[in-house]
């Protein structure tokens, strides 16, 4: 507004001039020379002002743009300030700060916004206060450390040192403002009057003795000589605290922090008349919670041994060399010193073996975590360490590891800069209304825009029109609740042309609000070019995969309904009257019919599973009922070669799942199958586990283990490749193509889960599947049991087979039933009639029809207190047992899922009489 003032007082100056030149020329009878025109005057110094008005709006622009550019600026560095342990101060005047940063709370017992203005001068001690105000007089591109003491909100007083540097303006150079860092010395200020309250009361006592001296010429040069060794004591305290200081200042000032760590050491060293310091940084604890640590930083006199590349020193575990001791004290904090003779045995040897005489070890602590150790070291002799000295030194240690933290969080931050300028995603931070604040390189070359082209301006320029309103409803909707968002948007480049972009868009969250926003975005013009043409692609592959499924389709019809025809032909044939060459005739047709039909169904199966073609659904089904269909299946062909068949459903495992049961089927009656067909004697066991559950899906194991053969380790690396068997003989003895556990591997595969082996020849062998199947969100409702107060329920089972009896033993105690078993006839028939003669007769009891010593009139007597089931192998029942009305014969093996029915009928039997 000053400007214009001054624009308008010049042209109101010069105006009546040119009206009266112009007035003058107008008077006169003479022709008028054009510059003496009023008229032309007027439109020049129109057009001059109009001119001159532009340029001074040109200029106001820079200057509103430069001024946003240097509020960023500090916005930037106001977030670090806010992160640091020190205290960083604003001053704009002595008695005026603008800015305290967060930790002045921790330090200082103040908010912020409390010590802002001039309220902060007057805590300052009057004493200090002509010292603190010096600050203002510092010279450019100089800093000036000062010590004063603050007076804390609680009413405490602390030692505040003080590190200042001028900031200049940017536009006149003069000085704008102090920004400051305060730390709280208290401890070290403490330590050195407590040194010199030391020094002062032994000076006291020398002069107090120094008087009685003249009289013992011996008492008086031992005192000369303490009085020499105490002032050596207190020069090098001050010498120490000296260089403690110099670290602190070179630490803050020095850009190469490598150079300025090993510059603090030094200064220490020298300082302490040491002649070697080092630290070591510790690494991550190991799985096993082992700490170890490594030599980082060293200095070391030049006639001293160093110990750089010294592998002791590298990966040195303190628990595995001994050191358990020195782990916990400093991992607690606490020092460790003394002269290597008085330290225990199994530490004295690695201090022997890195020549040290004596050494003071104190740890260094990052955010306040144990970050590693620095070692003060004496190797040419023995050292006596005084209290204020190891003090001194801890402050020294202190401040070294306060610069070690400092100068990890810059190198994250600079690791985080050059990250965001070298992602090779378009990076964008915007305010909370979408304009934009920061754009990384690859922005303005996907877009074409320059940063200044976009910096100010709103992320609507890049709209392109393609989502509607209700897209970016949406997604505001999202990122004003604090949620991250992900979406693509078809956005517009600088010259126009569109591309599609990936979006993840996260808020910048500061005390729990929302500051701004960071967007993460990714060009997938090229993607989506090529999900195109990979769409076309598959629509074209569909169309011919279509075409030969229905020609497997039509073949699979073609090719099995005569072979079923034949086969039923056969059957009848069998079925009729013919002599006996006749029906071995008819027997070798349906034999050969099933065989052909088996392979025909085998080979298109494989057809379609290598065409894609087969589709895996998911239905729920029962896993326990599955498994019991498919020994049922094989029952037969068990029974003719006198094998058991076993089912073990393991408690614990889901029973009513998601998956497709006629696969699932398929490949445990193939596997159950093989282990009839390869096993001369002993039993088949299918048992079920569940290797893990979340509630949501489970991981679910079956096993068909056999007592066959087995299969040779050699062959079990390709057993299941497609046409492949163990010999030729094989072939030849059982018959086959070769192809059952091939279909096998692949329906695991489809159905994502596994398939294996497990054999040792002659042993047997253990095929094994693998299922990765949901949960059923609702299980089936199970009818209860009965529950009677004349007793509880308790079931006998009797079953030479200790694996068939404690299979069945255990699913009976799933119900929390009550189970007894028993591996001998007579033994199961002496546990029914103990049962009766206490008046507690089992509910229910379960016989084998093969087990040793079986007597059928015994069991029909012991059947007058207890319901009795015989479980047998054969087809039908024998005549002789057709007559026992109170007996009742099941087909092994048992269905377990009979098993809530079978007892609640023997219960409501047991009520009845």
């Amino acid at each position: 507004m000053r400007i214009w003032a001054k624009i308008f007082y010049v042209l109101a100056a010069i105006a009546p001039s040119i009206t009266a030149l112009a007035a003058d020329s107008s008077e006169a009878d003479a022709p008028v020379p054009l510059y003496l025109n009023r008229d032309f005057l007027w439109f020049c110094a129109t057009f001059v002002l109009l001119m001159f008005s532009i340029f001074l709006l040109y200029l106001h622009h820079l200057m509103v743009k430069n001024r946003k550019l240097l509020q960023d600026s500090e916005e930037r560095y106001r977030i670090l300030a806010d992160n640091s342990h020190d205290v960083l101060v604003r001053l704009s005047s002595p008695d005026n700060a603008t800015y305290f940063s967060p930790s002045c709370e921790r330090v200082l017992g103040f908010a912020s916004g409390e010590l802002e203005g001039a309220r902060f001068h007057e805590r300052i001690h009057e004493d200090d206060r002509k010292t603190f105000d010096a600050i203002f007089a510092i010279p450019e591109n100089t800093g000036l450390q000062i010590i004063f003491k603050f007076l804390r909100k609680d009413g405490t007083s602390i030692w505040i040192e003080s590190v200042n540097r001028v900031l200049l303006s940017p536009k006149s150079g003069q000085s704008l403002e102090i920004l400051s860092s305060w730390r709280d010395i208290s401890e070290r200020k403490k330590s050195e009057e407590e040194l010199q309250q030391y020094r002062l009361q032994l000076e006291k006592m020398v002069s107090d003795r120094t008087e009685k001296l003249h009289s013992v010429n011996e008492n008086l040069t031992r005192e000369i000589k303490d009085r020499e060794d105490i002032e050596k004591i207190l020069k090098r305290q001050n010498i120490i605290l000296e260089a403690a200081s110099y670290c602190s200042e070179s630490l803050i000032k020095l850009p190469d922090f490598e150079s300025a760590i090993n510059d603090a050491l030094a200064k220490v060293g020298k300082a302490a008349d040491l002649n070697s310091v080092f630290i070591c940084e510790n690494n991550l604890p190991d799985d096993s919670g082992e700490i170890t640590t490594n030599l980082k930083y060293e200095w070391a006199l030049e006639n001293a041994q160093r110990q750089s590349g010294n592998p002791i020193l590298q990966d040195f575990s303190f628990s595995s060399s001994g050191f358990e001791r020195w782990q916990e004290i400093l991992e607690n904090g606490g020092t460790i010193y003394g002269n290597a003779a008085g330290f225990p045995e199994n530490e004295r040897g690695l201090l022997t073996a890195l020549n040290i005489k004596s050494i003071l070890v104190i740890p260094i602590k990052s955010a306040d975590k144990w970050w590693g150790q620095i070692s003060f070291i004496e190797t040419r002799h023995e050292r006596s360490w005084s209290e204020p000295e190891i003090k001194v030194l801890k402050s020294s240690a202190n401040i070294i590891g306060a610069a070690i933290e400092r100068q990890h969080m810059q190198a994250e931050f600079n690791m985080l800069v050059l990250g965001v300028e070298h992602s090779p995603a378009s990076i964008v931070i915007t305010d909370m209304n979408g304009n934009i604040e920061y754009v990384n390189p690859k922005f303005t070359k996907l877009t074409g825009y320059t940063m200044k082209e976009v910096i100010g301006r709103n992320m609507n320029i890049q709209k392109s029109g393609v989502q509607g309103p209700e897209y970016y409803k949406q997604m505001w909707s999202m990122l004003l609740a604090g949620k991250e968002w992900k979406g693509e948007f078809q956005n517009k480049k600088k010259n126009g042309d569109l591309y599609w972009e990936f979006v993840s868009i996260s808020p910048i969250m500061n005390n729990g609000q929302i500051t701004h926003f960071i967007g993460f975005k990714e060009d997938v013009s090229e993607r989506k070019a090529y999900e195109r043409s990979l769409k076309q692609a598959m629509e074209s592959a569909e169309s011919a995969n279509k075409a030969k499924s229905e020609f497997l389709a039509n073949m699979s019809h073609e090719i099995r309904t005569p072979m079923n025809s034949i086969l039923g032909m056969a059957e009848l044939l069998q079925s009729s009257k013919l002599s006996p060459e006749q029906v071995e005739y008819a027997t070798a047709i349906c034999t050969s019919s099933r065989m052909l039909l088996s392979l025909i169904n085998d080979i298109l199966d494989m057809s379609k599973i290598e065409a894609g073609k087969l589709d895996i659904q998911k239905e729920p089904l029962d896993m326990l009922e599955t498994i019991e269909d498919v020994v049922h299946i094989n029952s037969v062909a068990a029974a003719e070669k006198r094998l058991r068949l076993i089912v073990s459903f393991e408690q614990g495992t889901p029973r009513y799942v998601i998956g497709d049961a006629i696969r699932i089927r398929q490949v445990l009656i193939n596997l159950t199958v093989n282990a009839v067909k390869f096993t001369k004697k002993g039993h088949v066991l299918i048992k079920a586990s569940c290797l893990e559950t979340d509630g949501i899906s489970a991981k679910i194991r079956i096993d068909v283990i056999d007592t066959g053969s087995g299969v040779p380790e050699e062959s079990q690396k390709f057993i299941f490749e497609k046409f492949t068997q163990l010999d030729a003989s094989i072939t030849r003895r059982y018959g086959g193509a070769g192809l059952g556990l091939p279909i096998c591997k692949r329906l695991m595969e489809l159905m994502g889960g596994e398939i294996g082996l497990t054999s040792f020849a002659g042993k047997g062998s253990d095929f094994y599947c693998i299922f990765h199947l949901p949960l059923m969100s609702s299980v089936p409702g199970r009818d209860l049991l009965f529950d009677f107060e004349s007793g509880p329920v308790s079931i006998l089972v009797a079953d030479d087979n200790h694996i068939s009896r404690e299979s069945l033993c255990s699913q009976i105690s799933a119900l929390n039933i009550e189970c007894e078993s028993s591996e001998d006839f007579e033994q199961g028939i002496s546990l029914i009639s103990a049962a009766a003669r206490k008046n507690q007769p089992f509910t229910l009891c379960f016989f084998e029809r093969d087990i040793p010593g079986f007597d059928i009139e015994k069991l029909k007597e012991a059947s007058d207190s207890s319901e009795i089931i015989v479980l047998t192998s054969e087809s039908q029942v024998p005549e002789t047992f057709k007559s026992r009305k109170s007996l009742i014969f099941m087909r092994r093996p048992l269905k377990i899922s009979w098993l809530p029915d079978l007892i609640n009928e023997a219960l409501m039997k047991s009520c009845r009489i």
